[in-house]
């Protein structure tokens, strides 16, 4: 047994895989942060406006709440989620999670790996449009404390995510455990991790941008 396996065994996954799910509501209540900021600092969110807007943001969380009370409550989305957290929390310590996942940990690893847009920070630009376009001049009060706490919502998601984009590097550079060829990956995989999505992706916002931009110029 390798060092990183016996590492592995003194880990214990079902404790991993109680604090993980002990920081699923905290998730939804960020995101209910993040989207409630992101609808305060502008006129639109997910293009709509006035009540419409808010509605949206309450859909918007609690779709995300639904998925998290399938995640517990289903069984098989539960097991699938659980072995989430173990592959996550073995990329992030490098220790190897044995052969029943190490499969599983070196993709998830070589995905992560590949995403150009977790290397350059591109997470940090997906507010552009919203706080170009904002009323900053009519509700300033409003505004600027959204626009923060939207900013510290992404960054701090950005953070976490190149953390872990961190950690991917380091395990598909030194994978623990036995002497190993990293697998190739599918290819709409490598398609959205490298820079033509990132292409598609900033037309997207630069074209949010100019109408938001539009938007201000002809009120």
């Amino acid at each position: 047994m390798t060092e990183q396996a016996e590492a592995w065994e003194r880990v214990d996954s079902a404790a991993v895989e109680r604090r993980s799910r002990a920081r699923e509501p905290l998730f939804v209540l960020a995101l209910a942060a993040v989207a409630a900021a992101w609808a305060g600092a502008s006129d639109r969110f997910f293009g709509a406006a006035g009540t419409a807007k808010w509605l949206v943001v309450g859909g918007y969380v609690l779709f995300f709440a639904l998925l998290l009370v399938v995640q517990r409550l289903q069984p098989r989305v539960r097991v699938r989620s659980g072995e989430g957290y173990r592959l996550q929390y073995a990329i992030r310590e490098h220790v190897d999670p044995g052969p029943g996942i190490r499969d599983k940990a070196d993709r998830l690893a070589v995905y992560m790996a590949q995403i150009v847009w977790f290397r350059w920070w591109l997470l940090l630009f997906i507010p552009a449009g919203a706080l170009v376009a904002a009323p900053w001049g009519d509700r300033p009060l409003v505004v600027v404390p959204c626009a923060l706490v939207l900013v510290a919502g992404v960054a701090t998601y950005a953070l976490s995510v190149r953390r872990f984009y961190a950690a991917a590097h380091r395990w598909v550079d030194d994978p623990p455990g036995p002497a190993r060829e990293m697998p190739s990956l599918p290819r709409w995989q490598r398609w959205i991790s490298g820079w033509r999505f990132v292409w598609a992706l900033l037309t997207v916002l630069l074209v949010a941008v100019g109408l938001g931009v539009l938007a201000v110029l002809t009120r």
